[in-house]
């Protein structure tokens, strides 16, 4: 195996200057669901910039506890250690033996109350400026900012991850959301140089804090016999916004788990199928002619959007006014879709949030500006719904 040897840094000069510019560093721990089949590693990951003033390449090797200068014209931003160790968990179908005791498939498949596997875990640490962080200031403004930190740092780890996985077509090893992880990510805070004052801390931070807790332990009836009948009417070709939905939950769930770019390819997906549904189910209610169908169906998105949909609406749609739900969803969601697909931009949670609230919206306007037809009430009223279950 080859080995990389970098210069190490002078031990004479590992202290950054008087007066050189704080720096804060973040490192969240992670245990890995799986097995990278790896020995201890640790290295860095730097993007170009200026430096640190007051740092130089052994101060900033000695800082992120690298052995190894960092070279020159970059910002260090974040160090990677990955280690294994075996660990028990439960059997595999213990739950499920337990919730099933009289079916016997379960117990064949349990041959001890707990297995040991080998694990791996990560210490991943995000560095920059004290100055660019509102650390020590406003408590819920240092929260949003560990978060979009904790972020960063699952991207990069996630980068390496499906390196490594891709060498070997290792297809159980994939990208890691925040759902896949225990809920508190613990973590560790320093300030360097050590003459800030300032004492390392350490707290856990909650990964899965848009889960709704205040749920009930149980669902309504009502819901489980709505999502059955749901199943059987899309069986029945009877359920049409069921890939909608599909989309929509599929987007809400990336969301959730820190995959911002996912999220908004998948509510822009998401739009794409309604929109194309809306046609399908107005054309049959309204019993047009099917050729015509087949023409608005193949033409592109944006011309359905302005001029084929526009024919079922009181009003037009309007993609350059941002003040009303079709531009803000042109804005919000359909070019930012773009920038992530053509360009490689890695939206903020603020912007795929915004992408799914702008969709929704746009949904519901919709069905709120539809002309006024019997035949297509059962439509509009649909694409007003909360939860667009129909």
């Amino acid at each position: 195996m080859r080995e990389l040897q970098p210069q190490a840094p002078d031990p004479r000069r590992v202290f950054p200057e008087a007066g050189a510019e704080p720096i804060i560093g973040v490192t969240f721990g992670l245990e890995l669901p799986f097995s990278l089949r790896l020995p201890e590693v640790k290295f860095v990951v730097s993007r170009s910039g200026s430096g640190w003033e007051g740092w130089g390449a052994d101060e900033v090797g000695h800082l992120i506890d690298l052995d190894a200068k960092v070279p020159e014209g970059l910002e260090p931003h974040f160090r990677i250690a990955l280690n294994q160790s075996k660990v028990t968990v439960p059997a595999p179908f213990s739950a499920a033996a337990a919730a099933y005791p009289d079916w016997p498939g379960f117990d064949q498949r349990r041959e001890d109350a707990a297995i040991e596997v080998e694990r791996t875990t990560a210490l991943v640490s995000v560095y920059s400026r004290l100055m660019d962080s509102p650390f020590g200031e406003d408590d819920d403004a240092t929260k949003e900012w560990l978060s979009r930190r904790f972020d960063e740092a699952l991207n990069v780890l996630n980068d390496y991850l499906v390196i490594l996985a891709a060498m070997h077509d290792e297809w159980h090893i994939s990208k890691l959301s925040r759902a896949d992880l225990p809920r508190h990510a613990p973590y560790r805070i320093e300030l360097r140089p050590a003459e800030t004052g300032y004492k390392a801390s350490n707290s856990a931070l909650d990964v899965h804090a848009t889960v709704q807790d205040d749920l009930p332990d149980e669902r309504d009836a009502e819901e489980l016999i709505a999502a059955v009948e749901l199943i059987q009417r899309y069986r029945e070709g009877r359920a049409p916004l069921r890939d909608w939905i599909q989309h929509y939950q599929a987007a809400e769930h990336h969301l959730g788990s820190g995959r911002y770019e996912q999220t908004v390819i998948a509510v822009t997906t998401a739009m794409e199928v309604l929109v194309n549904v809306f046609f399908r189910e107005a054309w049959e209610a309204l019993s047009l002619d099917p050729q015509d169908l087949k023409g608005v169906l193949n033409c592109g998105f944006k011309n359905q959007l302005t001029s084929q949909l526009p024919k079922f609406l009181t009003m037009p749609v309007d993609l350059s006014d941002r003040d009303l739900p079709p531009g803000r969803w042109h804005n919000d969601c359909y070019l930012l879709r773009n920038r992530v697909v053509h360009e490689g931009y890695r939206p903020s949670s603020a912007e795929a949030m915004d992408a799914k609230v702008a969709t929704r919206a746009f949904v519901s306007w919709i069905g709120a500006n539809m002309k006024h037809d019997e035949r297509t009430a059962q439509l509009r009223a649909i694409l007003q719904a909360p939860g667009n279950n129909g």
